[in-house]
């Protein structure tokens, strides 16, 4: 089958590319990186230099595909001005969704976040029909692409949305600022650390969108995580053991909540994030994803544990020499 990949050079797109170019695929990947071509060649794709709002270049990289995976972003916590990250995150949802419908592919796979729920929904899971109620200028994109992707589902063209959670694993360098403060003792939890994350493995989001673009012509919306929930303290906590430091200590939460809160109209306002306000957000954050009808639907059984993904995660950071130490020292005893 031939399949199309934008943002093929990303954590989740470059590792997505190998598993479909293993799956005996024909794989475009769009990239707007010069300097990636040749890995990505090197790995059996095919490779379109462009940006997701210029229709030449999506054209090119969509051309015969069956199948496209829309994965390519901005994010505004990586310094993204808001008008930047709504453009690219909208506008080009609208032109692969728009172009992947005019060339006759089936289905178009477009990878959404957790984060259009809002980075607080204590006390229940969330499904698929949970209220979005987006609070940071990423969040807002994504939920306004999603909701422009109601206009393109007809007859012979499906659009499934993945709902992706935070992820981990090797490849991963998101989560290496994080790990970094907790290896230098420089970073606490905030609160009781009761509040509720569902990360999920590199490993195990990959095979859920291979399943969302299996689905034949039939659009609907999937959340994709790991197996396990895990308490903020708890996910700290692991990162500190697997680093083998001492875990970390608390603070209390209300600044912090005060500080998010001065945070929103700023964003809105001025279109930039506060110094370290997506953290925050993420560090305070409660969500228990409802993982059923991907289950049911898809056949979605996540394997990898949050430890194993942590440990997963550490170990690729030893590996590149991110974290300064040459080798793992010794594990400490495994915690009840």
């Amino acid at each position: 089958m031939k399949i199309a990949v934008t943002g093929g050079a990303g954590f989740i797109g470059s590792q997505l590319v190998d598993r479909l170019v293993a799956d005996r695929h024909e794989v475009t990947a769009l990239v707007r990186r010069e300097h990636v071509e040749r890995p990505l060649r090197d790995r059996g794709a095919a490779v379109v230099f462009g940006d997701v709002r210029d229709e030449v270049a999506v054209t090119r990289a969509l051309r015969g595909a069956e199948v496209v995976y829309h994965l390519a972003r901005a994010k505004s916590h990586g310094g993204a001005p808001a008008a930047e990250v709504q453009s690219i995150n909208v506008l080009g949802t609208a032109t692969v969704a728009d172009l992947s419908a005019r060339i006759g592919a089936r289905a178009m796979v477009h990878c959404s976040s957790t984060a259009v729920y809002g980075s607080r929904v204590p006390g229940r899971l969330i499904t698929e029909d949970t209220a979005l109620r987006p609070d940071s200028a990423y969040a807002r994109s994504k939920a306004g692409a999603e909701a422009l992707l109601g206009k393109h589902t007809r007859d012979g063209f499906a659009v499934v949305i993945a709902r992706i959670t935070a992820v981990l694993g090797p490849g991963c360098r998101s989560w290496l600022p994080l790990t970094r403060s907790i290896g230098r003792r420089r970073l606490p939890v905030i609160g009781a650390g009761t509040n509720w994350h569902h990360p999920a493995d590199i490993a195990d989001i990959v095979e859920g969108l291979v399943l969302c673009g299996g689905t034949g012509s039939r659009s609907a919306v999937y959340n994709l995580a790991g197996p396990d929930l895990v308490s903020a303290h708890d996910l700290m906590g692991h990162i500190a053991d697997e680093l083998g430091v001492a875990r970390p200590w608390s603070i209390p939460a209300a600044p912090i909540h005060w500080y998010l809160r001065l945070n929103e109209p700023l964003q809105r306002l001025v279109g930039i994030e506060l110094p370290s306000a997506a953290g925050a957000r993420f560090l305070t954050g409660d969500r228990r994803l409802d993982l059923t009808r991907a289950r049911t639907e898809l056949g979605f059984r996540p394997k990898i544990g949050v430890r194993d993904a942590i440990r997963r995660t550490v170990d690729w950071y030893r590996s590149q020499g991110l974290l300064g130490v040459s080798r793992p020292p010794p594990r400490p005893p495994e915690r009840a």
